[in-house]
């Protein structure tokens, strides 16, 4: 007995199912989900630069302002620390504007900017967990000099041992605080935007398996 009705049905399902289940993604499709979290890492990766640009003069000009050899030595390793996360900063946007212009599949110059990105802002952390003891050294010496206190400790060595102490403190004590503060200020500014491109990055990745 053959149910025509069902039969037919039937029938078109088998058909229905042997049609692919996904809809291939193009190229322009992934330029246009990935525009909006690119443009804005793009965007804070320049900020960065404009801020570290404005930043690093004021290391140099301290360099020159101060008498002190130590202060001149310590503040002048912070501004070469600057120049380095210029340099590092600087590579990257132009690696990134490399990749936009080439015939890099989309996908891959995806991958390869949020693994650009996400590097060196893991390196640069990691470099100047030895730059903020500089940096705060520098500060506290700079702050006794300002205030007039050096001739003071000169006249009294036995409050060097003091000071001494209490720059150590403020070492022990600023320096994770300043790594966790940038750790805190990267993932404000760019930690959205590269869970964004790489969900996107996922989702094309899944969608061309």
């Amino acid at each position: 007995m053959k149910l025509t009705g069902f039969d037919n049905e039937w029938d078109a399902l088998q058909k229905a199912l042997q049609q692919p289940t996904g809809i291939a993604y193009t190229e322009a499709d992934l330029k246009a989900d990935s525009a909006m979290p690119l443009q804005k890492l793009k965007r804070q990766w320049n900020l960065r630069i404009v801020f570290t640009l404005v930043i690093a003069p004021v290391w140099l000009i301290a360099v020159f302002y101060f008498h002190e050899i130590i202060i001149q030595l310590l503040m002048g390793l912070v501004f070469l620390a600057n120049l380095w996360s210029l340099y590092i900063s600087f590579d990257l946007k132009a690696k990134m504007q490399k990749g936009d212009n080439t015939n890099l599949p989309v996908l891959e110059n995806l991958k390869a900017t949020h693994k650009l990105i996400s590097t060196a802002i893991k390196l640069e952390e990691r470099v100047f967990i030895f730059i903020y003891p500089i940096s705060v050294a520098a500060g506290f010496f700079a702050g006794i000099s300002i205030s007039g206190a050096a001739n003071n400790i000169a006249n009294h060595p036995d409050k060097a041992l003091a000071i001494l102490f209490v720059l150590a403190v403020c070492i022990v004590v600023l320096t994770p605080l300043s790594h966790f503060l940038a750790k805190w200020l990267n993932k404000l500014a760019f930690g959205n935007y590269l869970k964004q491109l790489n969900r996107v990055i996922e989702s094309y990745e899944n969608e061309k398996q």
